[in-house]
């Protein structure tokens, strides 16, 4: 792993895998995020899943990391969020 990089080849491609796995099984589009944030972890999950999507009702998932401070925010859009308190 190269000095600075939170995560090796091998493991950004295993997360990789995990996401496309999840959005065929569940129809519902993910995106990761690895990075540290200049703002509070859930503003900018909110931005950026502003930013991602075309309708905030497309059902969606934002996992954001931030290995340096250990942080993982998970957030979903307003389509996901009604889906999982269904389930």
């Amino acid at each position: 792993m190269a000095a600075g990089e939170a995560f090796t080849r091998e493991q950004h491609e295993r997360i990789e895998r995990a996401r496309r796995s999840a959005e065929g099984q569940t129809g519902v589009r993910f995106w990761v995020r690895v990075g540290e944030f200049d703002r509070d972890p859930q503003l900018e999950a909110e931005h950026l899943l502003a930013n991602l999507t075309e309708n905030t009702r497309d059902p969606g998932v934002l996992i954001l990391v931030a290995p340096g401070s250990r942080v993982v925010e998970i957030m979903t859009t307003r389509s996901e969020e009604h889906t999982s308190e269904l389930q």
